[in-house]
């Protein structure tokens, strides 16, 4: 059917390049982001095509197409996004590279999606400077990143969580600061990030210091997403003082680039420090990490069309400490759940929703961070610094496990990424970790 489609990544590259131009050219005369996202639609187009367009049928893209990871380093000065190759065959990563965000990162924020992928974008926060940075990702070489335009105002304190919306051609960062709520951009290919002329206010009741991270903090924002179908956009608010969490669900227009002001919010009092959002599959089902006290570790979430919490299953995790990030393995229909105080990994069964299994990592750290799930794989980015000793463990590691098969997940690599060219040799607080091409289905 696409036997006159070229096929090779330079035919393919050579093709669509032409078309970008062009297009680039047209929109720059006519100052139109239409036109622009036209060219980048075509441009998609030919890769799919290029790669047997594999990733209409599939959640991951074509299985030989080039993949990469990505952590920001969160350096207080000058944030940088570190890039990884990795392998197709292996899942191994190699080869990092570093850019600057144009922005700057705070050491001790603490949120799942800091760093975000969707289609060939690359997202990050800037907690240091209240922005938020966008690159574009090269789906030939995707270790190679271009900025998109200058890092853009979050009109709010301290961003920490990013996601972004296909469907819609919409980001939207969530301030966790003093001034919280969300603010959403138009992205366009070729300049970047534009504020949408609305703001989706979280109320707060006093101010306080974000870095401190919970249970010191009254009220802060800990994960933000848009739901599978892009009918929603949900962020999750932690509390402390034993005052529940707060799930806040905003509808989103099907038609332009517009949200309501006015959320379903449902409270969560199983769920006080509520940190992370992940969503099992469909719009309905929502799995939920809360660390800290007395608090079981995580819950199943069932919710209804307009977003509201119908039913919550307490999900107890045997001797957490801090269950904070997580992933959902959708092959497997399980979660990873990640204890950033103590280095265990625990899995969650979806279908039964319990706890079915724990290992603890085989490379010292005091715990977790990010993660993400690839194919087979499972990446995890390791938190290094003890706060009670005061001192770095061991420098921080993305760990490589392979998931395939009923056996207990086996380690295959712990990669040092922040050993990079250019790089002082620091770790200035590293955070998020995304991974190109992204799934389609969370």
């Amino acid at each position: 059917m696409y036997k006159n489609i070229p096929k090779s990544p330079s035919a393919v590259k050579a093709v669509s390049s032409g078309f970008i131009q062009s297009f680039s050219t047209l929109a720059k005369a006519i100052d139109s982001a239409k036109f622009s996202r036209l060219a980048n639609m075509l441009s998609k187009s030919l890769l799919l095509a290029g790669y047997g367009l594999s990733s209409l049928a599939f959640p991951f893209p074509f299985p030989h197409a080039k993949r990469a990871l990505y952590i920001s380093d969160n350096d207080g000065t000058d944030n940088h996004v570190i890039a990884a190759s990795l392998s197709t065959e292996t899942g191994l990563l190699s080869d990092s590279v570093m850019y600057s965000t144009g922005g700057k990162g705070l050491y001790g924020t603490m949120s799942q999606d800091a760093v975000v992928v969707e289609d060939e974008y690359l997202f990050v926060t800037n907690a240091g400077d209240n922005t938020l940075s966008v690159f574009k990702i090269d789906p030939l070489n995707p270790t190679h990143l271009r900025l998109l335009g200058k890092p853009a105002a979050t009109n709010g304190h301290t961003p920490q969580t990013v996601a972004y919306s296909s469907a819609h051609n919409m980001a939207c960062v969530a301030n966790a600061g003093d001034k919280a709520g969300v603010q959403c951009y138009n992205v366009d290919p070729f300049r970047g990030l534009t504020a949408l002329p609305f703001y989706l206010d979280i109320p707060q009741t006093q101010n306080f210091d974000p870095t401190q991270g919970p249970p010191g903090t009254l009220s802060i924002v800990g994960d933000i997403r848009f739901n599978p179908s892009a009918t929603h956009l949900y962020a999750v608010v932690r509390s402390n003082g034993g005052r529940p969490g707060l799930l806040y669900a905003w509808p989103v227009s099907r038609f332009g680039q517009h949200i309501s002001q006015t959320p379903t919010n449902s409270t969560l009092p199983e769920l006080p420090f509520a940190f992370s959002l992940n969503f099992l599959g469909s719009d309905s089902k929502l799995f939920i990490t809360t660390p800290h006290g007395d608090s079981p570790g995580s819950a199943i979430i069932d919710l209804s069309s307009s977003g509201a919490v119908q039913k919550t299953t307490t999900v107890n995790i045997a001797g957490q400490e801090a269950a904070c990030w997580a992933s959902y393995d959708p092959s497997r229909n399980r979660v990873f759940v990640i204890d950033s105080s103590i280095p265990t990994i625990t899995l969650v069964d979806a279908n039964t929703e319990k706890a079915t299994q724990q290992f603890n990592f085989s490379t010292p750290a005091l715990g977790g961070l990010d993660n993400r799930i690839d194919r087979d794989m499972f990446y995890l980015l390791t938190d290094p610094f003890d706060p009670i000793a005061g001192k770095i463990i061991a420098p921080p590691q993305v760990l490589v496990y392979n998931i395939s098969g009923s056996q207990t997940p086996k380690q295959v690599q712990s990669y040092d990424i922040l050993k990079v060219e250019g790089g002082n040799g620091t770790w200035p607080g590293e955070m998020g970790l995304a991974i190109y091409p992204a799934p389609k289905y969370t």
